[in-house]
């Protein structure tokens, strides 16, 4: 696998974690993605919720916790996170799609000042490590156009007979076993 520039802790899965610490993180981000964007558009309503100066923070953690514990968990939601010194550097969100036997991430996000180190690099990894556990064939990472994802599909598919996946149209990837 990659050789990090960075030393982390652990990763963990969000359903499987701490939530109110994942949700936290989410506030966070939220906080930080644009509305014109394709992924801004689709979560208008969490992300204002977010923005939102006068809901306390705990509120706002509570309503993204439930919101994913109620709503998004049951539909196959989930992300990876990697921690250093038990705070969330980064994060890896994806769905679940069991009837396609395939895992689609939808988000990757790195704290500023964690970027750059390869972090990315290792959440991919460890999502296609667990797709393969839970006996998924296909992985698509959703570039949406951004350079640094469709850069970093592009780094996939260099490593992708040392990763376990073979590439194909449109950032799908085939889980080989």
């Amino acid at each position: 696998m990659t050789e990090n520039k960075i030393d982390y802790d652990y990763m963990e899965i969000y359903s499987h974690s701490n939530q109110r610490q994942g949700a936290e993180y989410f506030v966070n981000f939220f906080q930080t993605i644009q509305q014109d964007t394709e992924f801004g558009k689709k979560n208008k309503g969490i992300i204002e919720i977010a923005k939102t100066p006068f809901i306390p923070k705990l509120i706002k953690r509570e309503i993204i916790y439930q919101g994913f514990k109620r709503l998004l968990m049951p539909k196959g939601y989930d992300a990876y996170f990697i921690y250093k010194n038990q705070e969330i550097l980064g994060h890896n969100a994806f769905q679940i799609h069991q009837n396609e036997k395939a895992l689609k991430v939808f988000s990757v996000g790195v704290l500023p000042d964690y970027r750059r180190q390869g972090l990315a690099t290792v959440l991919q990894e460890g999502t296609i490590r667990y797709a393969r556990v839970l006996g998924l064939e296909r992985i698509r990472i959703g570039a949406g156009g951004d350079k640094k994802m469709i850069g970093l599909c592009r780094n996939l598919e260099q490593r992708s007979e040392e990763l376990g996946i073979e590439p194909q149209e449109n950032f799908w990837f085939k889980i080989i076993n």
